[in-house]
């Protein structure tokens, strides 16, 4: 109520009186209704000159509140309405009287359902005086008061009481100076929260001098009794003149205007009103609309929750631990423009109030609002408008969207399609004046010329656009089934050795020799010094038993078998240690256990049931990207037993066999679930570093460089206008930036998963750079086409004009 009063107060709307069945909020329990009274009591006594004490009671009492923040209905009751007059609006056939009643009746019901969080207060300092005469305090010849101001005002003089309300009364006074009338709003209860008054305050202040705003006159702060002076305006409400009729169109988009620029400044100022309707609209003596009572409102940084108005809030709004959105505003604006052409709100029926008022509780209450808005369509009978275009309608039904998602992020986003609709509009005469010129053989000429063009150069670039791209999905299959080649081949040659019964043998020998079972086991050990374990695996390489392996795991490599750098291929027993590898090197007994799963390190030995593909991992010589081979050596019984692990190591790059230039090269992409998902695997860009002997950077690993599947080319759009990941990177150049043609081909890996080829051939070398030939030579032609059109008509008039002055001789 205490809203309601002090936009009466600023309205003059004396005789509107707002029904008793309003829902308001209250504390859950006395005790922390007690604790809030004394902790405002408080705030009011320390007034401005403790900041610092304002702010540790002022979060004290969010604190409370926050636990107290519970809602109830103080009354479940709303305006009856007439099966007769809900019928005439379900039905649609009211008219004359009828009508202006329903839209009387309409808008002063919906006020009944307004949420408000206002402190509940007792019946008598809820309700406004019955007659008009009371309400002024008139008796006799004099003029009196039927109650005494809280107190004096200097430079004020109090004409009469207008109301009161949940934090105070309000009160018509005349200011002395200027002689004019404003309205000053005293918080006169005990238990009042002075943080309320400042809230409004502040936001007030930051709007003073706003054209469309009711303007704050004077803060009281100090006073025995706390208020504010704001101006007094006569001519009522928005919701009064709905009452009476509904606007035209010109003038709905008139005050929609206004409206969208005050909140755009208001917006700008960090305000959400929160609250927006036509009653807190009202209209000063030049019918300009002014925005009050920003009780309700929030500042950007405030995330208290804020409930609205029944049918000009939206869905999300109507939520008890809801934070302040823009987008609240901005659907509210758009109920508010709905109202003014429509005469009622959006979604607005009698059934559906009653279907809310038949809560019992206002989380009931809320959740049936929610529950209609969110399943009822966005009113589109607008659109039968006279009028009414297809862009202005399409506006007000963004702001209408149900999901905030969906709506108009912004008012300045708003506004910016609102003044390109009035655009348009502004210049539909002036193209229609446009048609009739003297020159029309000229433009008709030219637009078919252009049109001509375009449909050409539209139909050209798509046809050597499909070409690319075919050429690039071949390009792609290609270097995808070369990949799944090249790793079927090196899995083939381990599983062959793997099968080879004399290696087994050889590998069953070597474990039952002791003194390599000796070397295997001091191997394993951790607490080795480096001398110790480089003296042991010299004599463990120079073992017979080993050499004899080493020797058998060679000539079992095939000849037509070719490694290059950053290939490897070793065997390491069941406990980690290499026995074999390929080249020979140093690494022939080192311990591989560590880099195998945790249950491997934890138990000591190794195993493995089938040939698997490892994760990605950084080389430590080539500083590429690697990934290994591993395949299980069982002995050849009829119960095999494990021996161990074939282990090929293969640099990434030699996968891609594909001779890459700038116009077009192809990129392989992990997309195995885990961390490496989306991780470029191999990229020109990696050879490039490789060249300049410069380290691949870690951040390369970030998501930004990553192929995510929102980037993946695997749509028609996306392929056609597809933008490397690395180019962002500071190591990439301009042409790296550019745009690409893509296409994507799946690299299967098995049970593994699959990697992903990406081709990738530049736009401007193979469509852009044609298209812009024939775009210059037709801008050419273009030219002199206009010119000889320009003589063509030159010598026409040319020939008129003196056809005119001979006939005019003779």
């Amino acid at each position: 109520m205490s809203k309601e009063n002090s936009r009466n107060s600023a309205s003059a709307s004396s005789d509107s009186e707002e029904p008793q069945n309003s829902i308001e909020t209250r504390s859950v329990s006395e005790s922390s209704g007690c604790e809030n009274m004394e902790l405002r009591t408080e705030v009011f006594a320390v007034g401005q000159g403790n900041d610092e004490l304002r702010t540790e009671v002022f979060e004290e009492e969010q604190r409370i509140e926050a636990v107290s923040f519970e809602y109830d209905i103080l009354s479940a009751e709303t305006v009856e309405v007439s099966s007769e007059a809900r019928k005439s609006v379900k039905s649609g056939a009211v008219s004359g009287s009828q009508e202006s009643a329903s839209r009387k009746r309409i808008v002063s019901e919906i006020p009944t359902l307004e949420l408000c969080e206002d402190e509940a207060v007792s019946e008598e300092d809820r309700s406004f005086p019955e007659n008009e005469d009371e309400l002024n305090g008139v008796a006799g010849n004099g003029k009196t008061f039927s109650r005494v101001p809280p107190q004096e005002i200097p430079g004020y003089e109090f004409d009469r009481y207008l109301g009161s309300g949940a934090y105070g009364e309000v009160w018509i006074a005349l200011q002395v100076s200027t002689a004019r009338r404003v309205a000053v709003k005293f918080y006169t209860h005990k238990n009042q929260n002075i943080e309320f008054l400042t809230q409004e305050v502040e936001k007030l202040s930051l709007l003073f001098s706003d054209q469309n705003v009711v303007q704050l006159l004077e803060v009281g702060w100090s006073a025995r009794v706390p208020y504010y002076i704001m101006e007094y305006l006569e001519n009522g409400s928005l919701a009064d003149v709905l009452s009476q009729r509904k606007f035209t169109l010109s003038e709905a988009q008139v005050y929609f205007e206004t409206l969208l620029l005050a909140m755009c400044r208001a917006h700008q100022k960090g305000i959400i009103h929160c609250d927006l309707k036509p009653g807190n609209i009202l209209l000063d003596q030049n019918q300009n609309l002014r925005l009050a009572d920003f009780g309700q409102s929030r500042l950007g940084k405030d995330m208290a929750p804020a409930l609205g108005t029944l049918f000009y809030m939206p869905p999300e709004q109507a939520q008890l631990k809801a934070h302040a959105d823009v987008r609240w505003d901005i659907y509210a604006l758009g109920a508010i423009f709905y109202t003014m052409l429509m005469g009622r709100p959006p979604h607005y029926a009698p059934a559906f109030v009653d279907r809310i008022q038949e809560q019992k509780t206002l989380s009931g209450r809320l959740r049936a609002y929610r529950t209609l808005l969110l399943a009822r369509p966005i009113p589109v009978d607008h659109r039968q408008l006279r009028g009414m275009s297809p862009r202005m309608a399409q506006i007000l039904e963004k702001c209408l969207e149900p999901d905030p998602e969906n709506r108009f992020q912004t008012m300045e986003e708003l506004l910016a399609d609102w003044k390109l609709c009035q655009k348009r509009s502004a210049k539909y005469p002036l193209f229609i004046l446009g048609i009739i010129l003297p020159v029309l053989l000229i433009l008709v000429s030219g637009l078919f010329a252009v049109s001509e063009f375009r449909h050409a150069f539209r139909n050209g670039e798509r046809f050597i656009m499909e070409s690319t791209l075919r050429s690039t999905k071949f390009a792609a299959d290609a270097v995808a089934k070369n990949v799944e080649s090249e790793i079927y081949r090196r899995r083939s040659m381990l599983e062959e050795l793997a099968g080879n019964w004399q290696f087994s043998n050889q590998i069953m020998e070597m474990e039952r020799d002791v003194q390599c079972r000796e070397y295997v086991f001091q191997l394993g050990r951790d607490d080795l010094d480096e001398a110790q374990r480089l003296q042991i695996q010299t004599e463990f390489s120079n073992n017979f038993y080993r050499l004899r392996v080493q020797e058998i795991f060679e000539n079992s490599i095939s000849e037509n078998f070719k490694f290059t750098l950053g290939d490897d291929l070793m065997f390491c027993d069941r406990h980690g240690i290499t026995c074999a590898r390929s080249p020979f090197s140093g690494l022939v007994g080192k311990n591989f256990l560590p880099y195998f799963h945790r249950a491997a390190a934890d138990s000591g030995e190794i195993f493995l049931a089938e040939t698997i593909l490892s994760d990605v991992f950084l080389h430590p010589v080539t500083n590429q990207w690697s990934v290994a081979i591993l395949t299980p050596v069982f002995s050849p019984e009829e119960e095999p037993m494990f021996l161990g692990v074939l282990f090929m190591s293969v640099g990434i790059g030699n996968f891609v066999m594909l001779e890459n230039d700038k116009n077009q090269f192809a990129v392989l992409v992990d997309q195995r679930p885990g961390e490496s998902k989306g991780l470029i695997l191999e990229h020109p860009l990696y050879d490039q570093l490789a060249k300049e002997e410069k380290m691949l950077p870690a951040s390369f690993r970030e998501k930004r460089f990553r192929v995510t599947s929102e980037r993946m080319p695997n749509t028609p759009v996306k392929a056609r206008n597809y933008f490397d990941p690395l180019s962002e990177s500071e190591y990439a150049d301009e042409e790296l930036a550019q745009r690409w043609l893509a296409a994507c081909a799946d690299v299967d890996l098995g049970t593994a998963g699959k990697w992903t080829v990406i081709t990738q051939t530049s736009y401007q070398n193979s469509v852009g750079a044609i298209f812009e030939g024939l775009q210059r030579h037709f801008c050419r032609v273009a030219q002199k086409a206009i010119v000889v059109f320009l003589i063509i008509i030159g010598g026409v008039w040319f020939y008129l004009f003196r056809v005119a002055v001979t006939n005019q001789e003779k």
